[in-house]
C-alpha cells in the first residue's frame, strides 16, 4: 500500500509530531471550534498506535481519487438517491450535502 515499510512511516511521524496532525484537522474540520485540546490529545494518542499507520495511508491514496475520479461520476447516477446531511454536522458543512443534491440528477434531499 505504501512505497515505504509501515515501520518508517510510524518513526517519521515521531519525528513529524502533532503538529502534522493539527495541520491535518484544521484542513478537514470544518468548525474549528471542535479542535478541542482533547480532540487533539485523543488525535495524537491514535497517530501513535501500531494498527493506525495503513488506514491513514490508504485514505492519502484515496481522498484525492474523489476530486477525481468519484465526484465527477455523481453527475451519470440515474437510479434515485437519499443524501441524509445533518444540519448540525461539525465537520462537512450542510452547503457540502446541499452540493451533492445538486449534481446528482434525481436525488432527493
Amino acid at each position: 500500500d505504501s512505497p515505504f515499510p509501515a515501520w518508517l512511516v510510524r518513526i517519521g511521524s515521531w519525528f513529524v509530531g502533532s503538529s502534522a496532525t493539527d495541520r491535518v484537522l484544521r484542513e478537514i474540520v470544518y468548525d474549528h471550534s471542535q479542535l478541542t485540546a482533547a480532540v487533539l490529545d485523543r488525535s495524537h494518542r491514535h497517530r501513535r498506535r501500531s494498527d493506525f499507520i495503513g488506514p491513514v495511508l490508504a485514505m492519502g491514496r484515496t481522498v484525492p481519487l474523489w476530486e477525481s475520479e468519484h465526484a465527477p461520476r455523481l453527475s451519470t447516477i440515474r437510479k434515485p438517491t437519499l443524501i441524509l446531511w445533518g444540519e448540525e454536522d461539525r465537520v462537512f458543512p450542510p452547503p457540502v450535502g446541499r452540493e451533492l443534491a445538486t449534481i446528482t440528477p434525481g436525488a432527493l434531499a
